[in-house]
């Protein structure tokens, strides 16, 4: 019998999560806010949540290809279950975890009273991600936008309380901009 030590496992895993990113970025590049947007939700969430062992595989997966099916919420939820079932399925992921996965990515934009902890993690780092420089003036651009709506929307107390110092810090800059002479 075979034995695997703890660090090869997750050598292992981490090698699978950046065959299946690879796998992902065509579909990915298709996508208005393209690859840099799922690396910037993938860095949030491993920044500022605390992933369980037992839900890394999905909540990984579900971070890197909750985009691939399109730019609009109907492609995302129509084509991005089908394309990632096929992604999985080529690196072998069961069919538990492909499940859930498809799930994830076919109601991510959806505010679920009782959701997994996998989906408030991808939810939640999506949304910090609107935040960042490089995303924020897209989503602050757009009339009627609110702020206080994506805020309301998160699931976690952290995630509230990074959204709320991020949102001071790119309205403090909009300031700065429009004072400038």
């Amino acid at each position: 019998m075979e034995r695997i030590c703890e660090g090869d496992r997750i050598n292992r895993k981490v090698l699978r999560r950046e065959r299946l990113f690879r796998l992902a970025k065509p579909y990915l590049e298709k996508n208005d806010l393209g690859v840099s947007h799922t690396e910037r939700v993938l860095s949030i969430a491993v920044k500022n949540f605390t992933i369980p062992n037992e839900l890394d595989e999905v909540v990984f997966a579900s971070i890197i290809l909750h985009d691939v099916g399109g730019s609009d919420v109907k492609d995302q939820y129509e084509r991005g279950p089908e394309i990632a079932k096929h992604l999985l399925r080529q690196l072998d992921y069961d069919e538990v975890t492909i499940r859930e996965v498809c799930e994830i990515i076919r109601t991510h934009h959806n505010h679920p009273k009782n959701p997994t902890e996998a989906f408030r993690i991808l939810h939640d780092s999506d949304k910090l991600a609107m935040l960042s420089p490089e995303e924020f003036s897209r989503y602050n651009s757009r009339p009627g936008f609110r702020w206080s709506k994506v805020l309301d929307s998160m699931y976690t107390e952290r995630a509230k309380s990074l959204a709320q110092k991020l949102l001071h810090r790119r309205m403090a800059e909009v300031d700065e901009v429009n004072a400038e002479p």
